[in-house]
């Protein structure tokens, strides 16, 4: 049996591609997330980025 449920957006977006989404200077994105307005920041190493599904999040309740 096949499994039609979508599965949850847990792809690591890059700032850029965060202020893109949200139509913001990436400095925004930065400032959103120290003040909690922007959800699922994730530290991998050296590397930063945010869960799609946290972002989709965010836009759908704006």
């Amino acid at each position: 049996m096949q499994n039609n449920m979508p599965m949850s957006d847990d792809r690591l977006l890059s700032k850029s591609e965060v202020a893109d989404r949200l139509s913001v200077h990436p400095a925004t994105v930065d400032r959103w997330t120290k003040d909690g307005r922007i959800t699922g920041k994730v530290r991998i190493g050296g590397r930063v980025g945010w869960r799609a599904s946290a972002i989709q999040s965010l836009i759908a309740t704006a």
